[in-house]
């Protein structure tokens, strides 16, 4: 929680966030349930496959730990 949220680009758009540790934060998943929402928000005709994908591998491994 501590490393994902400061990369997760909730509060900026992650291309703002330094050259890696954007592109790390889209692979976690606050900023895949936050760039989820705010494409269904803002841009609902907007592909949300990336997002869906990554939330679902998450809970799959979740799962598989569990």
């Amino acid at each position: 929680m501590f490393v994902s949220n400061p990369l997760s680009g909730a509060t900026m758009p992650w291309q703002f966030l330094a050259a890696p540790w954007g592109a790390i934060g889209q692979h976690m998943v606050p900023d895949a349930s936050s760039s989820l929402i705010r494409s269904l928000s803002y841009f609902p005709e907007a592909s949300t496959a990336q997002q869906r994908w990554m939330l679902g591998v998450w809970t799959l491994g979740r799962m598989v730990l569990a």
